[in-house]
């Protein structure tokens, strides 16, 4: 999309506009991707380091626990907190764009101004589905499988991608608010991990002491956990609960970051 182009359009705001600004953007983030290997990395091979280490360094000694097939158990977890990880890179990329400036070439583009936001939040959504897929094949090479139909294994990438989604939203409200990409970067670890291994991500919840086991069992990220791990299982299962969590999440957030950009621009 250059300048000129942008420039040429009227300053009414359709849908069919809007659409083209957003493809535009999502496609803009999605080539800056491509060419930053440390992104790459960090989004696709972490993962997959994640699942190999707690297969076969952890899956010994908590297979019993959870009834067998510790892939079955694992990979789900993982996927998961691989969504809710992908917040750091849309927090750390919006807060970069603010601290250069980058974001002050938008100003004159006569684009719709939710395209910024929106657009990134839609390459974010397509970068949780193929995060999603990477851990399953590689979940599958170590012996995750899936128990379910076709129904179920699409609602359990469905679910993810959503859920992936609304955690990049909350990131990029992150971003406008804390506005210093190392900072910000900082502050969702220390955020990420807690809620991340505070959960049935990885092992029961039944070991922990009293208090904490009630925080794992009730908070937002186990709910996703334990859906995904139904639907991957083939099991009877409902996803109101996540799904509730997730846009109860993806459309406040979204919101508020849309409001976000426009004051600053």
């Amino acid at each position: 999309m250059t300048t000129a182009t942008a420039m040429a359009k009227p300053d009414r705001v359709t849908l069919r506009s809007a659409s083209q600004d957003i493809g535009a953007l999502a496609a803009r983030e999605m080539v800056m991707w491509a060419g930053q290997p440390t992104f790459v990395v960090l989004t696709l091979v972490q993962p997959v380091v994640f699942v190999v280490l707690f297969r076969y360094v952890f899956g010994g000694s908590i297979a019993a626990a959870v009834g067998g097939n510790y892939a079955n158990y694992l990979v789900p977890g993982v996927v998961a907190q691989s969504m809710a990880f992908g917040a750091m890179a849309t927090a750390f990329g919006l807060a970069a764009d603010l601290e250069t400036g980058r974001l002050d070439q938008f100003r004159v583009l006569r684009i719709f101004g939710g395209a910024v936001v929106l657009g990134r939040l839609v390459a974010d959504a397509i970068r949780a589905a193929v995060t999603t897929l990477v851990v399953v094949v590689v979940g599958v090479a170590v012996g995750f499988r899936f128990g379910g139909g076709f129904v179920d294994s699409l609602a359990f990438f469905a679910v993810a991608t959503l859920f992936g989604t609304s955690a990049c939203a909350v990131g990029a409200v992150m971003a406008f608010v804390v506005r210093k990409a190392q900072s910000v970067q900082a502050l969702m670890l220390l955020i990420l991990f807690p809620v991340t291994f505070v959960s049935s991500a990885f092992a029961p919840v039944d070991g922990m002491p009293r208090l904490l086991r009630a925080v794992a069992t009730h908070q937002p990220f186990t709910v996703v956990v334990d859906s995904l791990r139904a639907f991957s299982a083939g099991r009877d299962a409902s996803a109101v609960g996540a799904l509730a969590w997730t846009i109860g999440v993806l459309l406040p957030a979204t919101w508020i970051a849309v409001r976000a950009y426009h004051h600053e621009t």
